[in-house]
């Protein structure tokens, strides 16, 4: 098993992107994260997907908050596609597995979580949360018993939320530092996903980041300091695409649980892209609505989707060749 979440891990952080994009970085992104992990001996998800089956394990009523989202109201304004995907398929094998699942997005994003809930029929309570009102946000750690940002944004050391590509995002973005806080005082689980280094979980590598992405250090906003978050979580998972990176811990919570029932299946994830692109929610790779994520086809969506699923259940079948 641990060889198959070793190569699950390889595969999440293969990276396809555009010229647009930083390149050859979620690597070493990964090494780094997996250093600062409790047993860097086992692979990230195999951890993260450890961690979840034994809480869940010991509460049938785990409430796990997955916060999502990313708009701009010129150039995202139904939001981006990355981050929504990744968070119900990972919600729907958490359920499966036995948790509680909320959601929580900004507002703009809220009508394309709820489209792709309901096509995998996931019964998750989705809240929209609010960028005036911090406490609103902080009042949520109440609810949950664990906490994941997939594809969430974080402030830098200087207080700004940037793009990948070094722009600021000026209120774009709900505060979710004084909810974070509060649930790490309490000794909640939490957990990142993210592909660049401004997603919530990234400080836990923070100087590393700086080092490692050429916008780490210098963006192109105005204070000229880095797009690298501070915000810190006891896991982050750095990835090729955000969603991948979902996709990649419910392959190992398939493979711990022995259940490859809750794997993603790839013909959903064309669906999910289609819902996407149905309610202009965005390809953040080539900025527009169309069925690609991070600037990658469906149809290698598809296929990374499909590789993980035939590494958990190659895993399982026993069945051998007679000469």
């Amino acid at each position: 098993m641990k060889t198959v979440c070793e190569n699950i891990d390889r595969l999440i952080t293969t990276e396809m992107r555009l010229t647009s994009l930083v390149r050859g970085t979620t690597s070493s992104l990964y090494n780094k994260a997996r250093e600062a992990t409790q047993n860097p001996d086992y692979s990230i998800t195999y951890q993260i997907a450890n961690d979840f089956k034994e809480r869940i394990d010991k509460n049938n009523k785990f409430r796990i908050g997955i916060f999502t989202g990313v708009w701009h109201p010129e150039h995202l304004p139904d939001g981006e596609n990355d981050g929504p995907i990744g968070a119900v398929v990972l919600a729907k094998a958490l359920y499966d597995c036995g948790a509680e699942i909320v959601i929580g997005t900004e507002k703009e994003v809220y009508k394309v979580i709820k489209e792709l809930c309901v096509y995998l029929n996931l019964p998750a309570k989705i809240i929209s949360l609010s960028r005036e009102n911090e406490n609103e946000n902080k009042k949520i750690s109440d609810e949950i018993d664990s906490a994941i940002f997939i594809e969430k944004i974080g402030p830098s050391k200087e207080g700004i939320y940037h793009f990948a590509t070094g722009y600021s995002r000026e209120e774009q973005d709900a505060p979710l530092e004084s909810m974070l806080e509060e649930m790490q005082k309490e000794g909640k689980l939490t957990v990142g996903i993210g592909d660049m280094g401004n997603e919530i979980g990234f400080g836990k590598i923070y100087k590393s980041v700086r080092k490692i992405n050429p916008l780490g250090e210098v963006c192109n906003c105005p204070q000229k300091d880095g797009i690298t978050t501070i915000m810190s979580t006891d896991y982050i998972l750095p990835s090729s695409v955000s969603n991948i990176g979902a996709y990649g811990i419910v392959a190992s919570l398939a493979l711990l649980s022995k259940d490859t029932s809750i794997l993603h299946e790839p013909e959903n994830e064309l669906e999910l892209i289609k819902i996407c692109t149905k309610f202009n929610c965005i390809d953040g790779g080539f900025g527009k609505a169309h069925n690609y994520v991070d600037g990658i086809s469906s149809e290698s969506m598809f296929s990374y989707v499909q590789i993980l699923k035939d590494m958990v259940r190659t895993y399982f079948n026993t069945e051998k060749r007679k000469f």
